[in-house]
């Protein structure tokens, strides 16, 4: 996707303080996630706090980035359209401000329960089961 707003999709930042939980995602062979990026993760554990109707999570003063190119262009779609839902208000897909505060206060409340689900599951429960079992009804 190569237009305007594609262009200035802002730059994404995530918790230092819970970089943690995101390598463990990242790398542990247990995880779902493992070998996928910051940014894959990270839209993720927002679509969770999202769904669960967690209210955002401001993030420390200490914060990592994640470069705009690490959001393809489907994931690009689903966060703004999360921000014209939110808003309520279509001409809000245009406002990178409101959008990286709601990317950042989401993922950065959903990743406490994404992290916690998948390193707590029973070791004989598949990974695969436990992910699913975060995004039922």
């Amino acid at each position: 996707m190569s237009n305007e707003l594609d262009i200035r999709f802002p730059i994404i930042h995530y918790d230092a303080d819970k970089r943690h939980m995101y390598e463990y995602l990242k790398n542990d062979l247990s995880s779902p996630f493992v070998g996928c990026s910051f940014a894959v993760i990270s839209v993720f554990a927002m679509a969770l706090a999202k769904k669960r109707g967690m209210s955002p999570s401001k993030l420390s003063d200490d914060s990592g980035k994640m470069p705009t190119d690490a959001f393809h262009s489907e994931m690009r779609v689903f966060i703004r359209s999360l921000l014209i839902e939110e808003n309520n208000d279509v001409y809000a897909i245009g406002n990178n401000g409101a959008l990286r505060r709601m990317c950042e206060g989401y993922a950065n409340a959903g990743i406490d329960v994404l992290y916690a689900k998948i390193k707590r599951r029973p070791v004989e429960k598949n990974k695969e089961d436990v992910f699913t079992e975060l995004f039922e009804p």
